[in-house]
């Protein structure tokens, strides 16, 4: 969980493979802390949006471009 002073920005879940299944308990994660931005990282994989709105996205166009607009959006 990233945090911008006592509110959760975002949720990241890190997984080995490149099709990732979102898991209930991230889900949940989500549900109860609400933040803005959910992403599941993976070594390779394409981005898309899950319907729980949830990012999936490879390592480096989390670092490259998404980690950047979300730090210059917020900060």
């Amino acid at each position: 969980v990233l945090v911008k002073g006592m509110r959760p920005l975002a949720c990241l879940e890190i997984k080995l493979s490149n099709t990732p299944a979102v898991s209930k308990g991230f889900i949940s994660c989500n549900e109860d802390l609400l933040p803005k931005y959910k992403y599941i990282i993976t070594p390779e994989s394409e981005t898309f949006t899950t319907k729980h709105e949830v990012k999936i996205t490879n390592l480096y166009h989390f670092i490259t471009v998404l980690l950047q607009e979300m730090v210059s959006s917020e900060w």
